[in-house]
């Protein structure tokens, strides 16, 4: 996976995009705010979600959704869970079947009762269901912007795709491990949220 897409600009997706620039991938970022994306393009810093910190030149900021994740061999999904269901639903349709879809927005959806995993199944074509992995974990944004040593858990029902993420995103600094226990990395990460 060398051609990644992160969808989500607040403080956990820039610092994925990090992440991946550092793992060996360039990425596209889309940024829902057109004045931040502007903002990102000619400074290079977040400063509405993650000030002080400056992108690596192989993050490509962009406003246009489907651009963002056409021809991406990895989309990693960085929204608030309320958005989640209308922002798949908008891009499903750009999503290659063969693309990894790695989830890191934690809740479950207030109207439906769902995980994201559910959600991610009800709008993605089912060929994509096979590709889809979760991401959770006591970390934070700002901690990995500083390149702090930092562990995680990625679930997929499928364990060898979960070890396809964690080889696509692990650095010096950031470290994945490994489950198909998805509803146990998606609830930890929801009660996490509220803890």
């Amino acid at each position: 996976m060398h051609n990644a897409a992160v969808i989500g600009a607040g403080a956990f997706g820039t610092a994925l995009s990090q992440i991946l620039v550092d793992a060996g991938s360039p990425v596209t970022l889309w940024v829902r705010e057109a004045e931040l994306g502007e903002t990102l393009r000619e400074t290079r810093v977040n400063d509405l979600f993650m000030p002080g910190f400056e992108l690596p030149e192989q993050v490509t900021p962009t406003c246009h959704l489907t651009e963002a994740v056409a021809g991406r061999d990895l989309i990693v999904v960085a929204v608030p869970t309320a958005f989640l269901r209308d922002v798949m639903a908008e891009v499903a349709h750009a999503i290659g079947h063969d693309c990894v879809v790695l989830t890191v927005s934690k809740g479950i959806e207030v109207d439906s009762g769902l995980t994201m995993a559910d959600v991610q199944r009800e709008i993605l074509p089912l060929p994509v269901h096979r590709n889809l992995a979760f991401l959770s974990g006591p970390s934070f944004a700002r901690e990995i912007m500083k390149r702090h040593p930092t562990t995680v858990s990625v679930a997929a029902q499928d364990l060898e795709l979960a070890r396809r993420v964690q080889g696509a995103l692990t650095t010096p600094y950031f470290r994945l491990y490994t489950t198909n226990d998805v509803i146990g990395v998606e609830v930890g990460g929801a009660v996490k949220n509220v803890m």
